[in-house]
């Protein structure tokens, strides 16, 4: 059995950093990775000496080039105090906006829940050791397999 253990090549359009323009209460984020690390924030921030207001951060996430260099940032900033509920919901959110364009739809649509089994039994095989950690998170995200939510 073969196992994606990169998001490139074939696999790059997997990757959060991977180019797809995402509108979110009118900011264009140019990757799920720049629309993700930018709902972290939600209170006023100073990074490298700068005060940004939330608005202004999520405007500034948004015109960084690298989305390496947006998760740098998201790892050195004060997060929003409901974070750990909100995040996978923000991620939920981000993925499928990626697959909203009619190419992407067909690959959501039929392959996606093939995709997602095929995930779950090598995230288990490469991870037997944590397989509680890995089963909660396919829970979390398992309904996507029966039904199509688009």
């Amino acid at each position: 059995m073969s196992y994606i253990n990169r998001f490139d090549g074939r696999w790059n359009f997997l990757s959060n950093f991977y180019p797809v323009e995402i509108e979110y209460q009118g900011i264009k984020y140019p990757s799920v990775e720049h629309y993700y690390v930018a709902q972290k924030c939600k209170n006023d921030q100073m990074i490298d000496g700068v005060y940004y207001t939330s608005a202004d951060f999520k405007e500034m996430i948004s015109k960084i080039h690298s989305p390496g260099h947006v998760k740098k940032l998201g790892q050195k900033m004060k997060v929003r105090s409901d974070w750990s509920e909100k995040k996978l919901e923000f991620m939920n959110w981000g993925v499928r906006e990626k697959f909203k364009n009619e190419k992407n739809k067909i690959f959501f649509s039929f392959l996606l829940p093939f995709f997602f089994s095929f995930c779950f039994f090598t995230i288990y095989e490469q991870n037997s050791d944590n397989f509680r950690w890995t089963w909660n998170i396919w829970k979390k995200f398992s309904f996507l397999c029966t039904v199509n939510f688009l």
